[in-house]
């Protein structure tokens, strides 16, 4: 079979493929229209990166696989993100080493994925349990990590999500921690659906600032943040998403989705929203000032769980503090890279 690389903007025909494919590979397509809005030029954050769109066809005119590369100005690194790939080494070969390409004549020097083209929309290659998923995480088909290490690719950077049973213990010294911080004068309280923007501005702030040091992050404004995570909100159940302030400024949160992998339908979705089988942790973050506030979450954590499993997602490179007796799986992840 002969295959042939398209780098430029889709045309009606061919951007209609190249939306197409995750339903092809997954079933459905949900980031069809950040994927249109990132081809166009007018989504949101268009304005911090060029893009440059890369498919490739079989003789047949079937799409293969199909990325997009992010540029920031004045960088000598580059991102390849919205990868989707159907297993086929020869062409994802074709398709890398067109990107490679195109890359060296821009002056870039390393190529990192998948990153699709901001932190902010999603980033990460799963790396293992591919049987089960969950809410928010970053899935892919089991032959992902071949074809990008098939093509020169090694792991950057790594991640993992832990699985935790039941709660069945406590963690003696979180419970104390939470107790002091009660009677310092902290207020521990849920987001709300009438202060939900006001609370994501203020999630903006300090979110910016302790998450300010992953690799590969960039800062957004506050009003890019609020209206990227305002749709969110039908998704949370508010009453598990908590927040810390101290004399009236947001000190710690804790953002939790449920869990709606194994949801059927809207029916399932409601039931689950209100009624959580399984939580995901998704955004957690204390100010470092307050000392010892990020055990005081872990004892929140547990207490949100309800008696209930979880997941503890995406956690760069640092050991469970506490308990990690709970811990029954842990699922793996990571960023790519290739210095060309």
């Amino acid at each position: 079979m002969r295959y042939r690389c398209i780098c430029s903007k889709p045309n009606t025909a061919l951007l209609k493929k190249f939306l197409a494919l995750p339903a092809e590979i997954y079933g459905s397509a949900p980031n069809r229209e950040t994927e249109e809005k990132i081809l166009n030029g007018t989504h949101i954050l268009s304005g911090y990166f060029d893009i440059i769109p890369f498919a490739v066809l079989d003789e047949n005119r079937r799409l293969v696989n199909r990325c997009i590369l992010a540029h920031y100005k004045g960088e000598d690194k580059a991102y390849i993100g919205f990868f989707e790939a159907l297993d086929n080494v020869p062409a994802c070969r074709m398709l890398f080493a067109s990107v490679e390409s195109r890359a060296k004549s821009l002056g870039i020097k390393r190529l990192i994925g998948p990153y699709n083209c901001s932190l902010w929309l999603g980033s990460r290659l799963k790396l293992d349990k591919f049987e089960d998923t969950y809410t928010g995480e970053p899935f892919n088909p089991h032959y992902y990590p071949k074809l990008w290490r098939e093509s020169g690719f090694e792991i950057f950077e790594q991640y993992h999500s832990n699985i935790y049973k039941i709660p069945d213990t406590h963690n003696e010294k979180c419970r104390r921690r939470l107790e002091f911080f009660k009677t310092c004068g902290y207020e521990f309280t849920h987001m709300t659906s009438r202060d939900y923007c006001r609370q994501l501005g203020e999630i903006y702030e300090l979110l910016s600032r302790v998450y300010s040091g992953f690799p590969e992050y960039r800062d957004i404004t506050k009003a890019e943040f609020i209206a990227l995570y305002t749709p969110l909100k039908k998704m949370l159940n508010l009453k598990r998403d908590l927040l810390v302030y101290k004399d009236g400024k947001l000190a710690a949160f804790m953002i939790a989705f449920p869990d709606y992998s194994r949801a059927k339908n809207i029916f399932d979705r409601a039931r689950i929203k209100h009624d959580p089988q399984r939580l995901v942790f998704m955004y957690l973050g204390a100010d470092p000032s307050h000392m010892g506030l990020g055990s005081a979450l872990a004892e929140l954590m547990r207490e949100a769980q309800e008696g209930k499993p979880s997941v503890g997602a995406l956690i760069h490179g640092q050991k469970p503090r506490y308990y990690s007796e709970l811990i029954v799986d842990r699922y793996n992840y990571a960023l790519m890279a290739k210095n060309i």
